[in-house]
């Protein structure tokens, strides 16, 4: 952690929270909701090292239920971009999230400058469909996240990338 944390902290609000190993593990091991989110470590190929994370979230736009989509996100250590580890945890979380779950969309939300994320979401089909302003926060400021989305009947998109 401690030799990813400048390379995390300038996308992501949560690792200044992980001081030590035992913050990490409680971190890892905090409960979710199996039926709204669903998370996994990355590893590599050859040693197993842990080098990230990917999960999705059930989206609802009622708090009640109603039309509802699937949100995926990660994060990789420095060493483990742009070598495909996020690109195919997305592409089988998008296909269990269309296979498995019937979500109608899937969403991959970006900050406008991580355009390493952004080609992520382009090379498996996922259109850039704006920029909500202002809709998230870090170290006390808002950010502007860029919406990638792909829908159900797209889903063809995703067979063959790897």
């Amino acid at each position: 952690m401690e030799a990813n944390r400048g390379h995390l902290e300038r996308w992501l609000e949560w690792p200044k929270a992980m001081v030590t190993v035992e913050d990490v593990r409680h971190w890892a091991a905090r409960p979710h909701d199996a039926s709204q989110a669903f998370r996994f470590g990355a590893y590599l190929r050859s040693g197993g090292a842990l080098v990230g994370a990917a999960g999705l979230r059930r989206r609802s736009v009622e708090p009640n239920g109603g039309w509802e989509w699937v949100d995926v996100s990660y994060w990789l250590a420095k060493s483990a971009t742009r070598l495909g580890y996020a690109t195919e945890a997305t592409r089988r979380l998008a296909l269990h999230a269309f296979d498995d779950l019937a979500s109608p969309r899937v969403e991959v939300r970006t900050e406008p400058a991580n355009s390493a994320s952004a080609d992520v979401a382009r090379r498996l089909g996922f259109r850039h469909e704006g920029t909500l302003r202002s809709v998230g926060q870090r170290r006390g400021c808002t950010i502007d996240m860029a919406i990638h989305a792909l829908l159900a009947s797209e889903r063809s998109r995703l067979d063959g990338v790897s």
